[in-house]
């Protein structure tokens, strides 16, 4: 097999990997402990933990706080994110090597 025909190959491999990715989420996901007084509770108890989606969107980081039965789903979505653009890269690299080899064979 040829060289180009293996990175084709890689390159369709990666582009199913990424339509797999339904539950992509921009951003990271972060926990911290809770500091203000919930109700019912002496006010120098700490509770949590508290969960913040943050990314950013036109230069302004956003947050979005989420609960604790969502964090399992967000926490995929923010892995699948970070695989999508990990595999963009990686096409993008072969689509150089496969255009420079091109150019070469003209």
């Amino acid at each position: 097999m040829k060289k180009s025909e293996s990175k084709k190959k890689k390159r369709n491999k990666l582009l199913r990997e990424i339509a797999n990715c339904k539950e992509a989420l921009p951003g990271n996901l972060t926990s911290a402990q809770g500091r203000s007084k919930p109700k019912g509770k002496a006010a120098s108890a700490s509770y949590g933990p508290v969960w913040r989606l943050t990314w950013k969107e036109n230069k302004k980081t956003k947050t979005f706080y989420v609960r604790q039965g969502e964090v399992s789903k967000v926490e995929i979505g923010v892995e699948q994110m970070k695989k999508i653009k990990k595999n963009i890269r990686q096409i993008g690299e072969i689509n150089l090597k496969l255009l420079i080899k091109e150019r070469k064979e003209s």
